[in-house]
């Protein structure tokens, strides 16, 4: 094992052990695979409203912290890294990934996701 990978692995345990500590997890799913549960830290909200042709769209951004993990829960990230556009479920609401940044190390992976609730204006559905 190189120094680099030893360095990864470590940081990785370190983010990871924290998260177990606090006890939230998400279910990710890339390119239409599950790849089972993994520990997150969800970050805050940030809650956008638009109107668009008749309808409001309430778009809702929230960026989540994922270690890199394996074992008893799940692995992440899939082979080839997380991709943009895959779904991570968290508090039973599906999220999408839009933007991924991992450290230089790639033992942490920050993904900027979000949800979209579109209503018809006026009708409160």
């Amino acid at each position: 094992m190189s120094w680099r990978d030893a360095v990864r692995t470590t940081t990785a345990a370190l983010a990871l052990g924290l998260l177990k500590s606090l006890g939230e997890t998400a279910t990710y799913e890339s390119k239409g695979t599950n790849l089972g549960t993994v520990y997150v830290d969800p970050g805050d909200e940030e809650i956008a409203l638009q109107d668009v042709l008749g309808t409001q769209a309430e778009i809702t951004g929230r960026v989540f912290t994922v270690p890199r993990q394996t074992g008893t829960l799940g692995a992440f990230p899939a082979t080839g890294g997380p991709n943009i556009g895959d779904i991570l479920t968290w508090n039973s609401i599906a999220w999408s990934v839009e933007v991924i940044k991992a450290d230089t190390l790639g033992a942490v992976y920050t993904l900027t996701c979000t949800r979209t609730k579109v209503q018809k204006i006026g009708t409160g559905k």
